[in-house]
């Protein structure tokens, strides 16, 4: 390429990056990363769509919702009062949550349940009209006709033998709670406690993570020291904000770390300001071009992709420093620098692009994210590398004597052609054994608490307000498929007759069931009702001169659908022209009653368990037998294009990335760590950052010391990028980090030792 050619793609890269930048600051102006710790799950791609929508309602409920359980001393009007002043005085204070009024969380108006409950019957009642005789009802009657006007919603004459006012209170008693004074009150273990909702909004917790928490704080010392009541808090924004919080600092502190390590390496290297900065500017652009081509490829960015992409310092800087290592001392003109460079420089850039591309065939969003953006960057360093350079750094560099010093030393490191057959076979037989051990040890981890660990008392506080709730879990519940909402309903009430079998007092099915009745039920209900009414209105109106109204109120399925929707009382239901689908809801479920639950389904009845954490370890597990797969066809086709490229002497190119991640997989058997999918997507990045190493050293034996010294540079800007990583608080960046950590040391201690020796090194090494 002439120099005018190139001066004029290098002005319209420049152009490229300046457009990058204005987009980026628009879309900061009005968007926020995000920091959802559902964004990181992955995509169930084993669920039918029904089964999505529903997940994602059951969570939409609950995604914005903070809930506030406070233990009281009594329940005394003072007691009541200073909460109630304390809890008011709190929320006019912080702007950051939003009261919630209880029909807004599911607790439902008395006038609208009541519509609800005309002619319905609950099982037990049903049962108990069945076999109850005639004296028995006759005495029940009488005692509803006896009872004060006020004490039943229903009227004696609506309700008679007070079948419709008994349901109302299985319906209410679900909640386990009451109003005094005003306050929403409940009890666990003898302890009263007050409930309070509040909305989040996502915003805020993105803008004001920290202040959060210290709002939090903030009432509980006043609860503490004004009412000596105590504060028990949770909610899915909780953890949001503690992920986003916990995000943001690891995005400070790594990015400063990383940026400043850099800084330290590349003056030691280079010692010249000029060099510096030009490595600074071709990172800082492929880290802009990274970040608008994530936001215009998949119109959002994560902040774990902004952490993780803290590493693409480390990686894009090897670029500016292959380059600019061929100008140490050099008089040639930058041109022959650049082509003696660039089929190495580009095989370099397809490996490691192609090990981050690989991530994006797994089913995590955030996985996709961060192959979109450091496919970019790399790409833009390399771009950045090939235009601009040769015109900013055309002349040469300094070849420091202290870095010629450390090329010397490290040439003067033992190759294996150097060493005795006696010795290599030690070193191979060591290898062997290494690799053995680690990998008997070596266990796939595929559990969902891989991805994330949230903090312990968020956990803690989640599982002692779920006790004194009795809140249903969001992970396991029954999935009912039907044809239209009547059988629905009918395949509920089967799968509720099959759990009341097993007696389980501690756990409680929420269904749509409990609140209508099948049409077939409802018919049933009628029937029996009637004839077992007619009796005792027989009786009552020869006694007292007035018969019962023995005829039950009818309505049609879809006038008690509008209405249980309306009160917000129904788990996640969806009903199309062709289906309808459904989630029934499980309280009290642990480890000890789990296979109990899970034996009451029925697939061929359209009724099925469901155990998302299950379903996600199945599908890590899965995607772990991909990866595995795709790492051992990239490795055979890497052998391949290297032997095609390389010829007799590729085998100096691919053995030590290859034996490097087999020391690595060894290393993470023997220290406990176990193989994760991340893990293994760590090992596939290896492969493409390893054989660069090779690459470089293979297609340049003559010129080593400055070959080494750029592949040291690499080395060294890469571990410190990585290595950072494995101090993150997030499990699956930290076992990314520290497989990349271990793998690199390996693959840069058998590079050398793989190199082919010259007379350039034994004058290196004088």
């Amino acid at each position: 390429m002439s120099r005018a050619k190139r001066f004029w793609a290098a002005f319209t890269w420049a152009i490229l990056v300046l457009v990058s930048l204005l987009y980026v600051c628009l879309w900061a102006q009005n968007n926020r990363p995000d920091f959802d710790l559902l964004d990181l799950l992955p995509e169930n791609q084993v669920v039918s769509a029904d089964e999505k929508w529903l997940q994602q309602a059951l969570s939409k409920e609950h995604k914005d919702t903070v809930t506030l359980a406070i233990a009281l001393p009594n329940e005394s009007e003072e007691t009541l009062n200073s909460v109630h002043g304390v809890v008011d005085a709190w929320g006019k204070r912080t702007a950051l949550f939003e009261k919630l009024e209880e029909t807004a969380i599911g607790l439902p108006l008395l006038d609208q349940i009541r519509a609800l409950a005309q002619g319905q019957v609950t099982s037990q009642s049903q049962k108990e009209l069945s076999s109850a005789n005639q004296q028995t009802l006759f005495e029940r009657a009488a005692t509803n006709a006896a009872s004060p006007i006020d004490a039943s919603i229903f009227s004696f004459s609506e309700d008679p033998l007070g079948v419709q006012s008994a349901w109302i209170r299985e319906r209410l008693n679900q909640w386990h709670v009451h109003f005094k004074d005003g306050v929403l009150l409940t009890e666990h273990e003898n302890t009263p406690y007050a409930l309070y909702f509040f909305r989040l909004d996502s915003e805020k917790i993105m803008q004001q993570g920290s202040a959060v928490f210290e709002a939090i704080d903030e009432l509980k010392n006043s609860l503490k020291k004004d009412c000596q009541a105590s504060l028990i808090v949770s909610g899915l924004p909780l953890f949001s904000a503690a992920a986003a919080l916990e995000a943001q600092n690891e995005l400070t502190y790594l990015g400063v770390l990383s940026t400043l390590g850099i800084i330290a390496i590349a003056w030691f290297w280079f010692g010249n300001l000029k060099a510096l900065l030009l490595i600074l500017a071709v990172s800082a652009q492929a880290f802009l071009l990274a970040v608008a081509a994530t936001l215009l490829i998949l119109g959002k960015i994560h902040l774990i992709t902004l952490v993780f992409g803290t590493t693409l310092i480390g990686i894009t800087v090897d670029y500016s420093a292959h380059y600019l290592c061929t100008r140490l001392g050099q008089n040639n003109s930058a041109e022959e620098s650049l082509k003696a460079l660039l089929p190495s420089l580009t095989l370099a850039l397809l490996s490691t692009a192609l090990g981050f591309a690989l991530m994006a065939t797994t089913p995590f969003p955030g996985l996709t994210q961060i192959a979109v953006f450091c496919v970019t960057g790399v790409a833009s360093a390399y771009a950045a590398v090939v235009l601009w350079l040769p015109l900013l750094a055309s002349g040469s560099f300094p070849y420091r004597r202290r870095l010629q010093k450390l090329a010397a030393r490290l040439l003067t490191l033992p190759a294996f052609e150097t060493v005795s057959k006696r010795t290599l076979a030690i070193l191979v037989g060591f290898f062997i054994v290494l690799c053995t051990a680690g990998y008997l040890k070596l266990d796939l981890k595929t559990s969902l608490y891989d991805l994330n660990n949230p903090p312990q008392d968020l956990l803690t506080e989640a599982a002692a307000l779920s006790k004194v709730m009795n809140t249903p879990s969001l992970s396991q519940y029954f999935l009912i498929e039907a044809e239209n909402p009547e059988e629905l309903l009918q395949k509920e009430e089967r799968l509720i007759e099959r759990f009341n079998q097993l007696n389980e007092k501690e756990v409680r099915l929420i269904c749509a069931a409990d609140w209508m009745m099948s049409e077939k039920r409802a018919e049933q209900v009628r029937e029996t009702y009637h004839s077992r009414c007619l009796p005792v209105s027989d009786l009552f109106n020869s006694l007292l001169g007035a018969p019962l109204s023995c005829e039950l109120p009818s309505k049609s399925l879809n006038e008690r659908l509008k209405i249980a929707e309306s009160l917000n009382v129904l788990p996640p239901m969806r009903i199309t022209e062709d289906k309808t689908s459904a989630l029934v809801l499980i309280t009290g479920i642990h480890k000890d009653n789990l296979d109990r639950i899970k034996a009451l389904e029925e697939p061929t009845d359209g009724v099925y368990f469901k155990n998302y954490p299950q379903q996600i370890s199945e599908l890590l597990a899965r995607y772990c037998d991909r990866i595995a797969w795709l790492l051992a066809a990239a490795a055979l086709g890497t052998i391949i294009l290297l032997t095609i490229r390389f010829k007799n002497q590729a085998w100096r190119a691919y053995c030590p990335c290859l034996c490097g991640i087999a020391l690595t997989m060894a290393m993470l058997g023997l220290l406990g760590y176990g193989l994760s999918l991340f893990s293994l997507l760590a090992c596939v990045l290896l492969l493409g950052l390893g054989l660069d190493y090779g690459i470089f050293l293979t297609a340049n034996p003559h010129g080593n010391s400055r070959t080494v010294a750029a592949v040291t540079f690499a080395v060294l800007t890469t571990l410190l990028s990585f290595g950072l990583l494995a101090f993150s608080s997030t499990p699956a960046l930290k076992s990314f980090g520290l497989c990349i950590m271990i793998g690199e040391f390996f693959i840069w201690c058998l590079t050398p030792a793989f190199r082919k020796v010259t007379h350039c090194d034994e004058t290196s090494s004088r």
